[in-house]
């Protein structure tokens, strides 16, 4: 053939694709957003470092990070499970940043003893039942698509034996019944309201059990460990750590960067700050204010 489907030239096509495979375009819009992070910048403008920026350069995390990524016969697979089973595990408008409430005071049964200084509970954005039912279906519509993308999304992935699995069902090409697939862990999208902090803390908080690293049971308290948050560009990878864990990771970096004694003063200090380990704690003190925005935290 000498011209493809619409008479267009054979390279004709192939100088429009690889000429303008640099321009801006809505779909690749789409995949710049699902690989940046969601922090915020520092307060002087200058952007933050990726979650957990110093696991690469530990190579004991690097080793979990190559198993998880690049292994194919050992690497987590996982999957998208349906909205309902997100909507049953905190994924709604109401446990997300939409509503912007506030924490709620030991009053309201938080028992912790520093919970009064938030003040009185938070209400929500929107009281009348239509608006609320409302703000339902935009943030449902949201899910939906976070899940569906044509680029992708962002998502968080819990590496952790008590892992919840789903199954997805599929329906065979000229087949009427429906088949089941392979059981899967499940991915968690990030959907609009929420950030990869929000959903590790969601997700954490209901299903981490053990380290990932010795296999002890993570505590759910303030120095019991937590939750170590890898930005991998596409997906966020959270691997439950106990404190002991913890503690001699950071002081490998730590030592790491006193032994770089013949770098400048300014490069050692910025290697100090951007390679550092982001964790995610669960104390229950989101729980137990009403689940408030993260800017009210």
């Amino acid at each position: 053939m000498s011209a493809l489907v619409g008479g267009e030239a054979r390279d004709e096509f192939v100088a429009r694709v690889c000429g303008g495979w640099r321009d801006a375009s809505s779909l690749g819009d789409q995949i710049d957003c699902a690989l940046d992070p969601d922090r915020l910048p520092k307060a002087d403008g200058e952007p933050q470092a990726r979650l957990s920026a110093g696991a690469w350069v530990h190579p004991v995390i690097l080793a979990a990070l190559e198993r998880a990524l690049l292994d194919e016969e050992n690497r987590l697979r996982t999957t998208f499970a349906d909205d309902g089973w997100y909507a049953r595990h905190l994924f709604d408008w109401e446990h997300s940043n939409l509503p912007d409430r506030r924490p709620m005071s030991a009053e309201f049964g938080c028992g912790e003893t520093d919970c009064d200084d938030f003040g009185h509970a938070g209400t929500l954005a929107a009281t009348a039942g239509e608006s609320r039912d409302s703000n339902r279906a935009i943030f449902g519509t949201g899910l939906a698509a976070a899940t569906t993308g044509p680029a992708g999304c962002r998502a968080v992935v819990l590496h952790d034996p008590n892992a919840p699995m789903f199954t997805p069902r599929f329906r065979l090409r000229y087949w009427r019944e429906w088949v089941d697939g392979t059981p899967t862990v499940i991915a968690y999208p990030i959907p609009p309201g929420y950030t990869a902090e929000r959903v590790s803390r969601v997700v954490f908080h209901q299903f981490a059990t053990r380290c990932y690293w010795c296999c002890t049971r993570v505590g759910k308290g303030p120095h019991d460990g937590g939750g170590m948050m890898v930005d991998c560009g596409g997906a966020v990878h959270v691997f439950p750590t106990c404190r002991a864990c913890a503690d001699k990771f950071d002081t490998d970096l730590h030592d790491a960067v006193k032994h770089c004694y013949d770098w400048p003063k300014e490069r050692r200090a910025r290697w100090r700050n951007d390679a550092q380990l982001d964790y995610v704690t669960d104390t229950n003190w989101d729980h137990a204010t009403g689940w408030p925005a993260d800017r009210w935290r």
